[in-house]
């Protein structure tokens, strides 16, 4: 793992997530990112299809995005690791509140009208090595 790549793809504001493998889509879930040490860490919404991709293969590629998901830079591998645990959610929370402002927070909640309320499922990302 680069830790230039790790520092590039925490400072963005939104990165392009796409599970590899033979079932997963092609096309990126554009996602908020926070670091966590050595670690990169999304939360998605658990009736999301990409917790069950990423059950089947954990291979994934990030790469920063604007808020329409559209790639802004170059692609990384990592493996993700689903962390259902509930501190790892309130770890991700805090570190996100640390990173974005009350208006990405109500743009989030206004993306979200109209669609049943879940839970989150935190994703632990480690960086391939470069």
């Amino acid at each position: 793992m680069s830790v230039n790549e790790l520092q590039r793809l925490a400072k963005a504001r939104y990165v392009s997530l796409t599970v590899l493998g033979p079932d997963a889509p092609s096309d990126g879930k554009q996602v908020w990112v926070v670091r966590d040490g050595d670690a990169l860490i999304v939360a998605l919404p658990e009736t999301c299809p990409e917790i069950v991709q990423i059950q089947q293969d954990n291979t994934i590629s990030l790469a920063p995005c604007d808020l329409r998901g559209r790639p802004q830079g170059s692609a990384t591998l990592g493996t993700a690791e689903i962390r259902p645990a509930v501190i790892d959610l309130e770890t991700y929370k805090d570190l996100a509140k640390q990173k974005y402002d009350w208006p990405d927070f109500l743009a989030a909640r206004v993306a979200r009208l109209g669609t049943p309320k879940s839970h989150f499922i935190t994703i632990r990302i480690a960086l391939a090595e470069q």
